[in-house]
């Protein structure tokens, strides 16, 4: 008697056909698989993934919808060769909810959005006593980081996950301070609104034997802000923004024909080298 083939393995003699799947914009591997001529089989289980989206089941082409679902069960009644089949990707919906974080004017709003869509905020509808709205922020304390009706996408990459937005409140008006810091003259504060634009006042500070470098947030901090630079939002909460003077030695004065070199604030100067030079 001959030896009958295995159950689901076609005998050498027997037509195939093979299907090839295609992640088709997802990621991952699949072997192919083969069906005899007149076999049914169920298709394999998909194993590719897309973030940001759920597998739907497998077409003919890239574009296609879907023809067959996860495993279904097919009939491979004349096909011999190679068969495509092409993953059908959906994307996934989420839910933003926006947080009054202080604010008032009615209950937490939502939007529904979904993953690969640029969509628009919603616009701001809270308010605050004393306060103008910022933007919004990915937790309660912090930082802008959508503006009001700014353009999103892809927030979140759990199918109906839920993204939250707190509002962020400033205080619509602030003073900046400018101190000498070891050096010498005065400067009156300048008066900013938050979300607008000013350029710092021109430094009128003097120190001798060093120039005027910029501006540090603590006396002893490194340069952040350059003379007159234009800033923006220095605060949030208000009050009053202190800016200090940062010198740089002038190492352009000579002493004798060499450069000089100051040991001390307010100190003489002596020469790089003690060649040809005398003390003074």
């Amino acid at each position: 008697h001959p030896i009958r083939p295995v159950l689901g393995t076609p005998s050498s003699d027997t037509p195939t056909g093979t299907i090839v799947f295609n992640a088709n914009g997802g990621y991952g591997s699949m072997s192919s698989q083969v069906i005899a001529v007149g076999a049914t089989a169920y298709i394999k289980i998909n194993r590719f993934k897309r973030t940001g989206y759920t597998f739907q089941g497998w077409a003919r082409n890239k574009n296609g919808s879907v023809v067959f679902e996860n495993g279904a069960s097919i009939v491979n009644n004349s096909a011999t060769g190679t068969t495509t089949f092409y993953a059908v990707w959906k994307p996934i919906s989420y839910f933003v909810y926006f947080a009054p974080n202080g604010g008032y004017n009615g209950s937490v709003f939502s939007q529904t959005m979904t993953y690969d869509k640029a969509t628009y905020l919603k616009r701001n509808t809270y308010k605050r006593a004393g306060y103008s709205f910022a933007g919004w922020a990915k937790s309660p304390k912090g930082v802008v980081a959508y503006k009001n009706g700014q353009a999103v996408k892809n927030l979140s990459t759990t199918i109906y996950g839920s993204v939250f937005l707190y509002a962020v409140w400033a205080k619509p008006k602030y003073k900046v301070a400018f101190y000498a810091n070891g050096g010498s003259g005065s400067m009156s504060s300048q008066s900013m609104s938050y979300n607008k634009a000013y350029y710092l006042k021109g430094n009128t500070f003097k120190r001798a034997g060093y120039t005027f470098a910029g501006w540090a947030k603590s006396k002893n901090g490194a340069v952040v802000y350059k003379n007159r630079q234009a800033v923006k939002n220095l605060t949030r909460t208000g009050g009053t923004v202190k800016l200090y003077a940062v010198w740089k030695l002038d190492t352009s004065k000579t002493h004798n024909g060499h450069k000089g070199v100051q040991l001390w604030a307010g100190g003489p100067y002596w020469a790089e080298t003690n060649v040809g030079a005398k003390n003074p």
